[in-house]
């Protein structure tokens, strides 16, 4: 699995939970390149299942705009 994508649950995480006192937070990823995250995420794009599986039990499902095509299907009847 590409090292970038390892990463992806532990990102929906932090874009799903509150930054403390900062207006956007800047950090480092695996491959070396500067990502800013804002204090507020609005929207997030899963393409991890477990990733899916964290913010359907954090309640969030409503800040998903994008997954992989195949799991389309296993979210209707849940929005």
């Amino acid at each position: 699995m590409h090292k970038s994508l390892r990463q992806l649950p532990l990102l929906a995480l932090l874009f799903c939970c509150p930054l403390i006192t900062q207006a956007a937070r800047t950090f480092t990823d695996q491959i070396g390149r500067q990502v800013t995250v804002p204090d507020t995420v609005d929207r997030v794009v899963v393409l991890q299942h477990q990733t899916r599986n964290l913010l359907v039990q954090m309640n969030a499902t409503d800040k998903i705009v994008g997954v992989m095509a195949n799991w389309k299907q296993q979210f209707k009847g849940r929005q």
